[in-house]
């Protein structure tokens, strides 16, 4: 059943789409897990399974600082309780050095990008765009965009107030989109708290949900609005378990007052939940509440494969930036490759200059959509 919960979840689904990072974090959490599980029963190569858990947990908090502080963080003390068993100590020290090993590279990657150790890119483009501090963790009536954010950001500073306010947001946003059902995503989490017997994995795991809600808690900027609570994405492995543990806790009252008959009924409530939230509400995102979703489209895909582009420069004449975003998704990340490059026009000098970059592409001049919806067209080309 986790398995198939997984499989069909729409915030799953939207956030594995999305290009973000997300889903990496969910790779190398479960990774990390896996590998101290096996560390922990195996007879020879626990140092070395450990010490690739640990080093699972430090590139996580390369990729989501505050989600590896909280699921390394979390998953070191657990291996504390290592310590009875007979090889335990290494297991915990070799974890710990995995986790600096990677971990640590934040310091020169700083260091490299900004000229301070201690300071993230994100955090000198803020500092610079707003004020020193505004996008740290924490309180205070400093913190967030100076003017204001009225959509997503009504009050100026941040608040415990305001903190509770985005939590609200989130677990009604994660309620909608975990599973996509129509009773409520977390009903089978509200199940398994009141009628489930929780065993140690389940408080490990309402353990993570509690701390990423937590960390979360402290930061300015909420994000529930397009993915679901997408910061609290390191959360859905456990959310899974524990909802598939309240299946289990509902399944087992029902057996003692409706007999097998009532669990059968049950299993097919929860398969009609699974048909209707992979089947109807993803479906439905992708087909009409994303559906060329801040006027990006795929009409430069098809024209992408056109053989007249193969390893061409393309100058795409986009009115609005949105229309460039169409085409630079489909740039190739290797500047060899035969796919075409999309680079926008922005004037002669600019133009001369991106040319000038790629001497072996010829080059194609595009006009993009128009607001009376003509699809992309080659306007002239090869110029070389």
């Amino acid at each position: 059943m986790r398995a198939a919960n997984l499989a069909v979840s729409p915030w799953f689904l939207a956030l594995s789409g999305s290009l973000m990072s997300h889903t990496l974090t969910l790779a190398l959490l479960l990774a990390g897990w896996l590998l101290l599980l096996s560390a922990r029963d195996a007879a020879r190569g626990r140092t070395l399974k450990a010490l690739l858990a640990g080093a699972a947990m430090g590139l996580l908090f390369l990729t989501r600082p505050v989600d590896g502080l909280v699921a390394g963080g979390l998953t070191g003390l657990w291996t504390l309780s290592l310590l009875r068993r007979q090889g335990g100590l290494r297991i915990v020290v070799a974890y710990g050095l995995g986790c600096l090993m990677l971990g640590a590279l934040i310091f020169p990657y700083n260091q490299h990008l900004v000229g301070d150790p201690l300071l993230t890119p994100i955090e000198d483009y803020y500092n610079r765009l707003w004020h020193p501090g505004s996008n740290r963790l924490g309180f205070g009536a400093d913190i967030g965009p100076a003017n204001g954010w009225s959509g997503i950001d009504p009050w100026r500073g941040h608040s415990p107030l305001e903190a509770l306010a985005w939590t609200q947001l989130n677990a009604y946003a994660l309620n909608v989109e975990l599973f996509g059902w129509s009773v409520g995503s977390l009903a089978l989490v509200f199940a398994h708290l009141v009628w489930g017997r929780w065993k140690g994995l389940d408080l490990a795991m309402a353990a993570v949900v509690g701390a990423i809600v937590g960390a979360i808690a402290l930061y300015w900027f909420n994000d529930a609005y397009n993915f679901g609570p997408r910061y609290w994405f390191v959360g859905f492995v456990p959310l899974v378990w524990l909802s598939a543990r309240g299946a289990q806790s509902l399944a087992g009252r029902l057996l003692l007052s409706g007999g097998e008959d009532a669990v059968r009924r049950f299993a097919a409530v929860l398969a009609m939940l699974a048909l209707f939230g992979g089947g109807a509400f993803t479906t439905w995102r992708a087909a009409t509440r994303y559906f060329e979703f801040r006027s990006v489209h795929a009409d430069y895909r098809a024209l992408a494969g056109r053989p007249e582009l193969a390893g061409a420069l393309v100058l795409l004449e986009a009115g609005a930036k949105q229309e460039f975003a169409s085409a630079f998704a489909l740039n190739p990340a290797e500047a060899s490759s035969p796919a075409p490059l999309f680079a926008r026009e922005l004037g002669a000098g600019s133009d001369a200059a991106v040319t000038a970059a790629y001497p072996n592409r010829p080059v194609y001049h595009v006009a993009g959509r128009t607001p009376a919806g003509a699809r992309p067209r080659i306007v002239s080309g090869p110029v070389r």
